[in-house]
């Protein structure tokens, strides 16, 4: 039984291909919960304008938390773990490749929602 309620969330392994410093690509996959906004929530994120800072702005409102797989990990400048959930979202939402691909992922999820019998 499915059970709608206000501040549903939802999990995502999100793939990632990422350039690399020798040219070539890193793929690996970011676990992502997703929180379900509402249309007047998605309706106040509509950007004036397409950029960096919208797609800042729609991760910081569209995700929840940032996990780790055996193929992805945050660190700091030392690199030590970044454990703080509000410090790795913010992390993800600075970084404008993974920002744009997670966005990307989240409005495409909406959009595979459909009419089932």
């Amino acid at each position: 039984m499915f059970v709608l309620k206000k501040g549903n969330t939802f999990k995502r392994n999100v793939k990632v291909k990422y350039p690399t410093e020798d040219g070539k690509f890193a793929k690996f996959t970011v676990p992502v919960v997703f929180r379900m906004l509402t249309n007047d929530e998605l309706a106040e994120l509509r950007p004036d304008g397409a950029g960096a800072e919208y797609a800042k702005r729609f991760v910081f409102a569209v995700v929840e938390s940032i996990g780790e797989s055996d193929t992805f990990r945050l660190v700091d400048d030392d690199g030590k773990p970044v454990t703080d959930p509000d410090d790795r979202v913010e992390m993800v939402a600075n970084d404008a490749i993974l920002a744009d691909v997670i966005g990307r992922d989240y409005l495409d999820t909406l959009k595979k929602g459909r009419a089932g019998n």
